[in-house]
C-alpha cells in the first residue's frame, strides 16, 4: 500500500483530497503546519478522527517566521510587493513537509491545491503543473516554484473537481469542516493590514530597526514635480488608484516607487508596459538550457492576471542586488509582451505557460524585477 502524508490545513478542500486518498488505496496521514498559532489545530484533528486517519500536528512557527514573514517584511521595505503564499508553497508545505515525510518512510506528498501533476510535454524525464480542471480554481500560479525532485512526490486530488464538487463530497460523508468558508487573506495577517503588521513585526523581531520604518515623504508627477505628501511607500503598489488622497480631479495611478527617496511617483494615466526583467527563474516543463528562446509563451504577471503572449530571452549574470532581496547573483530574463499589460509590479511572480487554452501547463516561472 502506498503511504501519503496530507497537508490538512483545517479547511474543506485539504480534507476532501484526504478522503479521495484514503478511498483509493492509500495509506494516509493528515499533517497539520502550525505556523502562527494554531488557529486550524482543532479543525484538523477533527477531519482526521472523523476520517480514521492518523495525525500529527508539526510546529514550523519558527522556520515560518524566518523563511516567509521576514521575506514579506523585507520585500515590501525594498519597494517590492511579495507574494508569502508562492514562498511559503516551496519552502514550508512542500520543501519543509517532504523532509519529514522522508524521514517517516512516506513516498509521496498530497494537498488540496487545484491543480495538476503532469510528465512534461516538452522534455522527457521531467514534470510541470497544469491546470485545473475547474478553471475558475485554478491554483497553478502559485506552485510554479516547485523542484523537480518535489514535484515528483506530490498528488493532488482535487485535479478533476469543481469547488461544488469538493462541497458535495464533504457533505456526503459529514466531514466536521463541510461548510467552512474559504480564506481569502494571508494568513498572517487576517485582517489585511499589511502595514500595520510591518510595524508589529519589527518591534517584535527588531525593534532596533525602527528607523527603517518609512514615514510620510512625497508624491512626484512623472515631471519629477512635488505634487502632495504620502504616508509612506509600504502604504503603495504599482497600479493603485484608491486611497492617494491626492485632490487631482481626475484618476490617477501609482506608477513607481523609490523606497531609498521615499517617493511615489503619480500618472494621471494607468500604467501599462510592454517589458520587464525577471529573475530567480525556475523551470519545469523544460531545463533553462534546452529553452529556445524563440518559443512564444503564455504569461500572467499576478493571480487575477489573465494572461498575455510573450518571449523571454536571457541576459547577463548580474553581480548587484536584483528582484530577491536575499540574492546578490542570479541570471535575469527579459520578457517582451505582444500587447500591454497593467501595472507590472516588481516582487510578484511572473508565471509562463505553453498556451492560453485550458489545458495549458506550466513552463517556468520566476520574480519581477
Amino acid at each position: 500500500m502506498k503511504k501519503v502524508v496530507v497537508g490538512l490545513s483545517g479547511g474543506v478542500d485539504s480534507a476532501v483530497a484526504a478522503y479521495l486518498l484514503k478511498e483509493s488505496g492509500y495509506e494516509v496521514t493528515g499533517v497539520h503546519l502550525n505556523l502562527v498559532g494554531n488557529t486550524e489545530g482543532d479543525a484538523a484533528k477533527a477531519v482526521a478522527e472523523h476520517l480514521g486517519i492518523g495525525y500529527k500536528e508539526l510546529d514550523f512557527r519558527e522556520d515560518f517566521q524566518k523563511s516567509v514573514k521576514e521575506y514579506f517584511v523585507t520585500e515590501y521595505l525594498a519597494g517590492r510587493t511579495p507574494n508569502p503564499c508562492c514562498r511559503c508553497n516551496r519552502i514550508i508545505k512542500f520543501e519543509k513537509l517532504l523532509e519529514w515525510a522522508q524521514k517517516n518512510e512516506i513516498e509521496y506528498l498530497a494537498t488540496g491545491h487545484y491543480a495538476k501533476i503532469i510528465e512534461s510535454p516538452m522534455e522527457e524525464g521531467r514534470f510541470t503543473v497544469r491546470l485545473a480542471d475547474c478553471i475558475s480554481k485554478d491554483q497553478t500560479y502559485v506552485l510554479y516554484a516547485l523542484s523537480q525532485e518535489q514535484i515528483s512526490r506530490i498528488v493532488m486530488p482535487l485535479g478533476s473537481y469543481s469547488k461544488e464538487e469538493v462541497r458535495k463530497i464533504a457533505e456526503e460523508v459529514k466531514i466536521p469542516v463541510a461548510a467552512k468558508k474559504d480564506s481569502q487573506d494571508v494568513c498572517f495577517i487576517p485582517d489585511g493590514d499589511y502595514v500595520k503588521y510591518i510595524r508589529e513585526y519589527i518591534n517584535e523581531y527588531n525593534p532596533s530597526a525602527k528607523d527603517v520604518i518609512p514615514g510620510p515623504g512625497n508624491f512626484l508627477n512623472t515631471e519629477g514635480k512635488i505634487i502632495g505628501k504620502h504616508k509612506g511607500y509600504i502604504n503603495y503598489t504599482i497600479g493603485q488608484r484608491r486611497g492617494l488622497e491626492i485632490a487631482a480631479g481626475h484618476r490617477i495611478f501609482v506608477k513607481s516607487i523609490d523606497p531609498v527617496k521615499n517617493e511615489v511617483v503619480i500618472a494621471d494615466e494607468d500604467v501599462f508596459g510592454t517589458e520587464l526583467t525577471a529573475c530567480d527563474m525556475n523551470w519545469l516543463a523544460v531545463g533553462q538550457n534546452s529553452f529556445d528562446k524563440d518559443t512564444r509563451l503564455f504569461a500572467k504577471i499576478r493571480y487575477a492576471h489573465k494572461g498575455e503572449w510573450c518571449r523571454i530571452e536571457c541576459m547577463e549574470v548580474e553581480n548587484q542586488a536584483t528582484c530577491s532581496s536575499e540574492n546578490s547573483q542570479t541570471l535575469k530574463y527579459k520578457v517582451c509582451f505582444e500587447n500591454p499589460v497593467r501595472a507590472i509590479t516588481p516582487g510578484q511572480p511572473i508565471v509562463f505557460y505553453n498556451s492560453d487554452a485550458a489545458d495549458k501547463y506550466i513552463v517556468a516561472g520566476g520574480t519581477i524585477d
